[in-house]
């Protein structure tokens, strides 16, 4: 089982993610650690740092004068992250 955390963000990327009806938001660059758990007992087996730069969230809130949303992990980034805790023995 793994966990995603927001570290920090909020360095201007220069790209805007364009949600629907003609709205728009700033997009920001965002730090994430996932934190990976052994399933049955919880244990956690160890963590992992991921720095989102260019994936926009699927769905945001835009409202506001100059909205703002935060880097998401792509699904690449998690499999990288990842990868090194599959089938560990």
């Amino acid at each position: 089982m793994a966990c995603t955390d927001s570290d920090s963000g909020g360095i201007d990327s220069g790209l805007l993610c364009p949600y629907p009806f003609g709205k728009s938001a700033s997009l920001r660059y965002a730090n994430y650690t996932v934190t990976v758990y052994e399933a049955r007992t919880a244990a956690m087996v160890g963590k992992a740092h991921i720095e989102a730069r260019d994936t926009c969230p699927l769905t945001a809130a835009v409202y506001g004068p100059q909205p703002v949303v935060y880097a998401v992990p792509s699904a690449q980034q998690y499999r990288d992250a990842l990868g090194s805790f599959v089938n560990r023995r």
